[in-house]
């Protein structure tokens, strides 16, 4: 019970510092407990790793029998669901409530647990086929079809934040898996996964992974892969509207944001990292072709999406004509809601393509 008692106080004291508040010291064996339990329940619906660690520090020392220690981590588990339901505008996943159980559990010692989250990562899933257009097959089959996406849509979700959780843990050559995943990654399927929103704040764990074991080099890595002219544009405007929106000061989230691992990744990027990624941006608008097969073009919407995250006039005079000459291939009904964006955004650098054409003034003749 002393040591269970010394866990919770050093644990209450540190939060109290940081937090600058007030309050008092649990006095039984059963509070200290709770308060353990709490603070690591915590850290996982807000992904807050500083508090894991602290949280994990207390009940180290507290060297509670295994049996009682599964418990308690079960129990956090058990109140972050219950807290993230409860929550109002940043949803933890699922996924990453289960995935900072497995981190506490193997950096309390546990290596089933460890060897859990590389299992999550090394296996190698089955890409299923894209999910056809609604009424081109069977309601059957095509239920069935959806069925087999969203397992997939599961386990994706799982590997990522597995991906995340093991460069917490400082796992070799994370950096290089993660970034090995979002290059091969499905391009028409993942479409579809990225659509069912499978990670908080819009950032692909995989992506947080690759920034967390360098930020440095991982941000480079990334740039360099959205950048490269001979990869399938899809796959990169996914990625490059994943960084700016991890990047964007108008996508981050409320109070509990600050504390966040995707809060601590990004105050590690480099000042100009936004204007790094606009060349690539540039890149992509140059290479990019609307689909006419597409019912709904996930690309063309992020595209759209990241032209409204750039800084005011940051687009350079190349980007500026490429985005005229996509505009104009936007002919579609499906797509006039893109055209009708890209028409407001290159108002603002003085191109009007709602202006009548002029007619040529007649040259005078001498009869």
């Amino acid at each position: 019970m002393k040591r269970i008692f010394r866990s919770a106080a050093l644990c209450l004291f540190i939060l109290t510092a940081l937090h600058a508040g007030e309050a008092p010291l649990p006095k039984t064996a059963e509070e200290q407990l709770k308060y353990l339990e709490g603070a690591l329940s915590e850290s996982f619906r807000t992904r807050d790793f500083a508090m894991l660690e602290m949280a994990v520090k207390g009940f180290a020392a507290a060297k509670l029998p295994e049996k009682d220690l599964e418990i308690s981590i079960l129990r956090a588990e058990r109140d972050a669901a219950f807290g993230n339901i409860q929550s109002y505008g940043m949803m933890t996943p699922a996924a990453a409530i289960e995935t900072w159980g497995l981190m506490a559990r193997a950096k309390l010692g546990n290596a089933a647990a460890l060897a859990t989250l590389h299992k999550l990562v090394d296996e190698p899933l089955d890409t299923p086929a894209a999910l056809p257009a609604f009424g081109k097959v069977p309601p059957a089959e095509f239920l069935a079809k959806q069925q087999v996406l969203n397992d997939y849509a599961a386990a994706v979700r799982k590997r990522n934040h597995a991906l995340l959780a093991l460069a917490l843990l400082k796992e070799p050559k994370i950096q290089e898996k993660a970034l090995a995943i979002i290059v091969a990654r499905c391009t028409e399927c993942d479409q579809q996964v990225r659509v069912m929103n499978y990670s908080a704040g819009g950032t692909d764990p995989a992506i947080l992974a690759v920034l967390e074991a360098n930020a440095e080099s991982g941000f480079k890595q990334l740039l360099e892969y959205c950048s490269e002219e001979k990869l399938p544009v899809k796959d990169q405007a996914a990625a490059l509207g994943e960084l700016f929106t991890f990047l964007s000061p108008r996508n981050f989230g409320g109070a509990e944001e600050k504390f966040t691992i995707v809060s601590d990744i990004r105050s590690r990027m480099p000042k100009d990292a936004q204007q790094q990624l606009i060349p690539a941006y540039v890149g992509i608008l140059k290479r990019y072709t609307p689909d006419p097969k597409q019912q709904w073009d996930a690309t063309l919407n992020t595209i759209t999406s990241i032209a409204f995250m750039l800084p005011d006039k940051s687009i350079p005079p190349e980007g500026i004509a490429a985005l005229e000459t996509l505009t104009n291939a936007l002919p579609g009904p499906k797509e006039q809601y893109p055209k009708q964006q890209f028409v407001q955004l290159l108002k603002k650098y003085g191109k009007d393509l709602n202006e009548p054409v002029k007619p040529p003034k007649a040259e005078k003749q001498d009869f």
